[in-house]
């Protein structure tokens, strides 16, 4: 047993789920401060993702994305319809995540929970696949994520919402981290990243 810590806020608070001996969420979901957690209302199968300083939290199962109001009910994201996982959510309310689209699994920018519409978050040019994460927006707009490559592997992404048009927005591509030699090491075969958070000074973190 233990925990992920999944997301936090400007404020220091931290949301995360608790996970078996397998690494696997088991849907007890959590927030607080390092010293002194509480457990969250939601849903079997649903896990935390991203918080913001009111306390608001987003999440999903991967079929469904909710949206838990601090002190609130939980609410099920009806926009955009297909709505699988709401992973990011900024001091604005706006709301990042992913959803299902037919064959397709682009991110998505939600103004805010109560809104009608949303931007698609598409894949940079030259990427054939349409599965993006968008995983992370800052107060100033920028979304960060990654979406799948050609060459089958993930890479990080990063977008801002001025640039949406027509109610799409393209991902730029970001480059993959340069992964040193280590003497005796057979040295990497891929490379692949996750870009899943970004602060209000732009500084992105993933692995």
């Amino acid at each position: 047993m233990g925990s992920n810590a999944n997301g936090i806020s400007n404020n220091g608070q931290v949301v995360g789920t608790q996970v078996d001996v397998n690494n696997v969420p088991t849907g007890a979901n959590y927030t607080g401060t390092a010293t002194n957690t509480s457990p969250l209302a939601a849903a079997a199968g649903q896990t935390a993702f991203g918080i913001n300083s009111a306390g608001d939290v987003v999440g999903g199962s991967g079929s469904s994305a909710f949206y838990l109001p601090n002190g609130g009910t939980l609410q099920t994201l009806t926009t955009p319809a297909g709505a699988d996982n709401a992973f990011g959510i900024n001091d604005l309310g706006n709301i990042v995540g992913q959803y299902t689209a037919g064959a397709d699994t682009p991110g998505f920018y939600l103004p805010s929970v109560s809104s009608t519409s949303f931007t698609t978050i598409d894949q940079p040019p030259g990427a054939a696949s349409t599965v993006v994460n968008a995983q992370g927006v800052n107060n100033k707009g920028l979304i960060v994520g990654f979406y799948l490559g050609n060459d089958g592997q993930a890479h990080g992404f990063d977008a801002n919402i001025a640039n949406a048009s027509g109610g799409t927005l393209v991902g730029t591509a970001i480059a993959d981290p340069t992964i040193p030699s280590v003497p005796g090491e057979p040295g990497a075969t891929f490379v692949f990243s996750q870009v899943l958070g970004v602060n209000d000074e732009g500084i992105a973190v993933g692995y």
